[in-house]
């Protein structure tokens, strides 16, 4: 269990009850308050929504949004100081801001005076001045992105969340609008008219959502209500309804009028005019000469303002919720016990029902989103009346002057993220324990339809029924196996999760386009739940998952890293768990499959005592580790002096029995024999004899370290080895003599048995540590030629080769693909470990050497494919497509498809609909492929989608239908997938299902060219050629036939040929 969240050196907090502390939620990411390890101080850290980790497109708006707001360095903004990459997972860390946001203020406390709500407007147009001066647009102003914090007794407004910035002039040469996700981009409620048209946009855009937000700070809501259809039509025709303001002084009305206007000309025309006007507005309001400064002192003489960065009250309702104190005359208080994201958590005494009770209290902001209210009282009627041992019981959600909590049962015991902290991790039959619990719990939960299980392991709760109390550090150390009897309860209220436990960071979605999926009614929630559990189950067992690689439902899961402490099938169990397009079909089902593998877990033997006879004693260890390769046995070195008082040798069975008198001829015919046979043992030892070869075991002779260590090769060797030290071997054994009572002959003392070396599991942590150190220095060649030696020198023990995968799988997954030229510096190492079976560096060699070296790629991407590994199959199998590297086979492809198929890869599928579609290697089939093709556009392949929107164009399958074809474009396109972009602008141009518009035909055709689309650069050039939706240019057009003719686009060739225009195709 990974202790925390950590992405470089920022450290995610946590709340009361485990729970990551988020701050908010957008669009394009999750926003954590977290700890700056190295600067000691805390920051807002902003990662890269889960949905998206798989889009270029995404990445590149994310990176661009951080270096947007790098740009600006101002007093009324966030401002942003690093940007990183944890994994495959991208964040920035920003200014931590502990205050309000605008929006909470109002939703709390109602409207605004007018001189305070100028006030904050002018600090945000100094704000949106200093973007100007970098060419910036926000996008995406509104109240929400708006925070209040108190400096040197003067409230400040400052802007966050420059995510959805555009540089309306860029310098470096980047054309920001290819970033587009598609679609309008911000908040319709906030949005300017050439916004939701989506014409170009620039600073007079963010003077119009500023405007709206004045107006929501006067009013207490927005100018425009409806459904989004409406208030976008009424921000783009209707004018704003001033007579619901018409008590404003004249100079606030005016100054509204101007940003509000619909026409951007008829604006104000930079925020530096807008501020001018503001305080000139407030001069004539108050009598004075411009804006002043919004002390506490000015705020105190508005309505109740002076309570703006007063916590208590937002907290609404929770400070009456004391200790002894009755809630709604049946609950009465005992004990405080944290905070969650949805609210504050209390132990009390249900009157009514004679029981102990859990309340939790919302934040007063959770209360203000109607919406997600609605939505949580739903859910709470549906689990009024169920009943399950392992669901936690909702009695009720009430609503009292002092605020609206829920009524959940009471459990007596702990959480499972408070048992990894004590035990770190569980044994495999623990967890196993646990997971059939959760699973009988989350298949009742699916059996009625409730898909908002919180699998968090802070949510996980275990309780021990007819306790009244139970001694909870002794359990949480102590195996399940003592426990007494023990209920694993899920927590079945997930949307409470959604609940900002403060709206003091940019809380509301701020994209239509692209939002969060969440749990609607008739989703089935089965594929999630398995994949819930089955990263509980990785982490329970010791595993360490990305925080947010899981967050989505449905959405891709990180490449899984193998656990050292299960076998390869169980492994292989938890790796499907945890892919939901190979999912199990029931939770139970999982649990069952886990539960049923023999020789799952590897005990380690530190963990518990050896079951072994007592040993006997064994010199100290020293406190210099031991050198990291197994010692051979050293014999010529001097061996100790003999001990002064003879001893017993450590091999005689029993003791010595008493000295008896013998006859003295006795004595000296004994000392005759003695002598003879010591002349007949160092002839021996000078002339030894060859040691023959055990043909029976030919590993000890090719590893001759490991045979003089451990003594006898054992074909059961357990992975990791016991404790018990085994003796080293003495060159001969000494007849034993009776001990005589009489002064010996003085002889040569026989040479003392050496101390017994480290065992294998000592020389196993020396090498592994070793490794570490190695790694730790990013030396990736000599770190992998330490992992390498630890696989090859200790066989028995998975730890070396499991390393290995993990490590490559992460050059593998790396944001940037690993370059030949890198490739090269570690290729032997590489070649090494797949020789070894590191599936990883199979899969790795084949990714590089594809187009370079393809013999050698086909060679080891058949290897994988043998293995059984999904990804393996479909790329080889894509080499027997094409053939290259090894002859074209079409039916050998289509069944390395059809495996891959079977194992649930939709890659797999998606080859195998395009053979079907195409009657490559089987007859065609259009039916079969669009079903297929089907299921795997529904999985969130934008191939699919592509591939499909091509079947509905040109009736393969499915009757023509350009509106489905042009849908399913739009998706794949919005996705990042380039060629659908073209497909769609071919639509546009040709005005098929949708209506002709040349220009944004054009813009579809130029944003794949830039992103490297042979059929787009096609595209692009026809377009430049001809000047339709672009002005003409014949010299660009022919730079994109060419680099089209190169990509392999046959028209392209063909124009390049009739044109007598030179291509290569390294261009």
């Amino acid at each position: 269990m990974p202790d925390s969240a950590v992405f470089d050196h920022y450290e995610v907090l946590t709340r009361d009850d485990g729970s990551l502390f988020e701050l908010g939620r957008g669009a394009m990411g999750i926003t954590y308050k977290a700890f700056d390890t190295s600067l000691r101080i805390p920051v807002a850290l902003k990662v890269i929504n889960s949905t998206y980790l798989n889009s270029e497109v995404a990445r590149q708006r994310f990176v661009r949004e951080a270096r947007s707001a790098a740009q600006l360095r101002h007093r009324h903004v966030a401002s942003v100081f690093h940007l990183g990459t944890e994994g495959e997972t991208w964040f920035y860390a920003m200014e931590f801001i502990d205050g309000e946001t605008l929006d909470a203020l109002i939703k709390r406390q109602g409207p605004l005076a007018p001189v305070i709500a100028l006030t904050i407007t002018a600090q945000v147009a100094r704000a949106l001045n200093a973007a100007s001066q970098h060419g910036l647009v926000h996008r995406d102003i509104k109240p929400a992105n708006l925070m209040l914090v108190k400096e040197d007794d003067e409230l400040v407004a400052k802007v966050i969340d420059f995510g959805l910035a555009k540089a309306s002039v860029t310098g470096d040469g980047e054309d920001a609008a290819t970033l587009s996700m598609g679609g309008f981009v911000g908040t319709p409620h906030f949005a300017s008219p050439e916004q939701l048209e989506e014409k170009e946009i620039d600073g007079r855009s963010d003077i119009y959502s500023l405007g709206v937000t004045l107006w929501y700070m006067l009013a207490g809501q927005a100018p425009f209500a409806g459904s989004m259809a409406q208030v976008m039509s009424q921000h783009l025709s209707k004018p704003p309804p001033f007579e619901k303001l018409d008590k404003l002084p004249v100079p606030v009305a005016e100054v509204l009028k101007l940003m509000l206007a619909k026409d951007p000309a008829d604006r104000f025309q930079t925020p530096n005019d807008l501020r001018k006007a503001i305080e000139a507005a407030i001069g004539k309001i108050t009598g004075a000469g411009g804006a002043p400064a919004m002390t506490a002192e000015a705020v105190e003489q508005t309505e109740d303002f002076a309570t703006l960065l007063d916590d208590s009250s937002m907290r609404s309702g929770m400070g009456s919720f004391e200790t002894n104190s009755t809630i709604a005359n049946r609950y009465r208080v005992a004990q405080s016990c944290g905070e969650t994201n949805a609210g504050k958590v209390f132990r009390a005494y249900d009157t009514e029902r004679k029981t102990e009770v859990r309340l939790i209290v919302l934040h007063a902001e959770a209360l203000s989103d109607s919406v997600a209210l609605c939505a949580l009282e739903r859910e709470v009627d549906k689990l009024l009346p169920v009943q399950h041992p392992n669901l936690l019981k909702i009695f009720g959600f009430e609503t009292v002057d002092r605020g609206s909590f829920l009524v959940l049962e009471w459990t007596e015991g702990f959480t499972v993220l408070d048992l990894l902290k004590a035990r770190r991790e569980l044994d495999a039959d623990e967890a196993i324990a646990l997971l059939q619990q959760a699973a009988a719990g989350a298949d009742q939960a699916l059996s009625l339809g409730l898909n908002t299980l919180e699998f968090g392991l802070h949510q996980l709760h275990i309780h021990f029924p007819g306790q009244e109390s139970v001694a909870k550090e002794k359990l949480l150390r102590s195996p399940l196996s003592s426990w007494p009897a023990f209920q694993l309860k899920l927590y079945p209220l997930g949307a409470t999760r959604d609940f900002a436990a403060s709206q003091t960071w940019a809380g509301a979605q701020t994209m239509i386009a692209g939002s969060e999926k969440s749990s609607v009614p008739g989703m089935d929630a089965r594929p999630q739940y398995v994949q819930a559990l089955g990263a509980v189950t990785y982490e329970i067992l010791g595993g360490t998952l990305s925080p947010v690689a899981l967050r989505s439902p449905g959405g891709p899961t990180a490449r899984y890293t193998p656990l050292s402490t299960l076998s390869e099938e169980g492994n292989e169990v938890l790796r499907r768990a945890l892919d939901p397009a190979r999912s199990f079909p029931s939770v139970s089902e999982f649990a069952a499959a886990l539960a049923g593998l023999r020789g799952l877990q590897v005990r380690r033997s530190e963990s518990r005592a050896p079951m072994t006879a007592p040993t006997p004693p064994v010199a100290p260890t020293p406190t210099a580790p031991p050198p990291p390769s197994i010692p051979k046995r050293q014999t010529d070195k001097t061996p100790p002096p003999a001990p002064a008082v003879p001893r017993v040798p450590t091999h005689t069975a029993a003791p010595t029995p008493p000295p008896k008198t013998v006859p003295i001829a006795l004595i000296g015919g004994l000392a005759a024999l003695f002598l003879a046979i010591a002349a007949a043992a160092g002839f021996y030892f000078l002339h030894p004899k060859p040691k023959p070869i055990d043909t029976a075991n030919p590993t000890a002779n090719n590893n001759t370290s490991d045979s003089n260590t451990t003594g006898n090769s054992n074909t059961n060797t357990p992975l990791v080895a016991d404790n018990t030290p085994v003796a080293t071997p003495i060159p001969a054994t000494p007849i034993p003599v009776t001990p005589i009572p009489v002064t010996p002959m003085p002889a040569t003392p026989a040479p003392a048995t050496p101390p017994p070396g480290p065992n294998r599991q000592e020389l196993l942590k020396s090498a592994v540590t070793d490794a570490e150190i190695l790694e730790s220095n990013n030396d990736w060649a000599k770190s992998l030629d330490a992992w390498l030696k630890v696989a090859k020198e200790f066989p028995e023990s998975p730890v070396g080769r499991n390393h290995l995968e993990t490590m490559l799988n992460h050059l593998r997954d790396r944001p940037s693909p690993i370059s030949f030229e890198e490739f090269q510096t570690m290729r032997g190492q590489i070649l090494e470990c797949a020789q070894q079976g590191v599936l990883s560096a199979m899969l790795l060699i084949g990714d590089t050497l594809r187009n370079r070296e393809s013999r050698t790629a086909a060679q080891w991407l058949s290897a994988a494919a043998e293995k059984g590994d999904p990804t393996g199959m479909v790329q080889y199998g894509l080499m027997l497509k094409k053939g290259l590297g090894v002859p074209q086979d079409m039916e050998k492809a289509v069944s390395l498809f059809q495996a891959a198929t079977d194992k649930g890869d939709p890659n797999g599928k998606y080859e195998l609909a395009s053979c079907y579609l195409n009657g490559q290697g089987v007859s065609v089939d259009a039916d079969r492929a669009v079903k297929m093709l089907t299921e795997v556009a529904d999985s969130g392949s934008d191939r699919a989608m592509d591939l499909l929107g091509y079947c509905y164009d040109h009736a393969l399958g499915v009757p023509k239908d350009y509106k489905m074809a042009v849908d399913y474009y739009r998706k794949a396109a919005d996705k990042g997938n380039f060629e659908a972009g073209g497909n769609l602008g071919i639509h546009y141009l040709q005005g098929e299902g949708v209506t002709a518009n040349q220009k944004k035909a054009a813009e579809l055709f130029e944003k794949g060219a830039k992103g490297g689309s042979a059929l787009c650069m096609w595209l692009y050039a026809s377009v430049l050629e001809k000047g339709v939706g672009v002005s003409k240019n014949p010299m660009l057009a022919i730079t994109y036939y060419k680099k089209a003719a190169a990509g392999g686009i046959r028209q392209a060739v063909d124009w390049c040929n009739e044109h007598k225009v030179v291509y290569s195709e390294e261009n």
